[in-house]
């Protein structure tokens, strides 16, 4: 077994730092790896499969102390499966940003029916929250698409 490396043979071994440009500026290194995965993750063709089999859709509350009924629940998540259905490549790209906070695909993607007026999302969670209070798929899909617009101005609350 070969003895630890020291900071100092850290640094300066040829074969670790190669090839490797050291940025000292830290938000200067955000902003190229931003531009490097974002970059990447343009390339990818998001399809509705891909999506759907990443969501862990609702169950149905057990304790029965949930303000959302088994038919809500069941209602919006269909909105949101037609949605998905419908959605180009770079809608759904779009709805990941939303959703996650960019569109680099998760393990997994959360889903909640809540109260509340407008689809919201905890990114560091993967959660959407969609409103239970939709009726008809028209009006759910105008909000979900004023909230996928929303990203760029208002980290994803409308």
């Amino acid at each position: 077994m070969s003895a630890p490396v020291t900071p100092q043979e850290h640094v300066s071994s040829p074969q670790i730092t190669e090839g490797w440009k050291i940025e000292p500026d830290p938000t200067e290194a955000v902003k190229i790896f931003k531009q490097d995965i974002l970059q990447k993750s343009s390339d990818v063709q998001y399809t509705s499969q891909i999506i759907l089999g990443k969501i862990n859709w609702p169950l149905q509350d057990e304790d029965g102390d949930s303000d959302v009924s088994l038919e809500d629940a069941c209602r919006i998540t269909g909105y949101l499966r037609t949605f998905i259905e419908n959605a180009s490549s770079n809608l759904l790209g779009e709805l990941l940003q939303f959703w996650v906070g960019w569109n680099v695909l998760p393990r997994y993607l959360d889903v909640e029916v809540v109260e509340g007026t407008f689809p919201k999302s905890s990114t560091c969670f993967h959660l959407l929250k969609l409103p239970r209070h939709y009726k008809e798929y028209s009006v759910f899909e105008r909000d979900l698409l004023a909230a996928i617009e929303s990203v760029d101005t208002g980290f994803g609350l409308v």
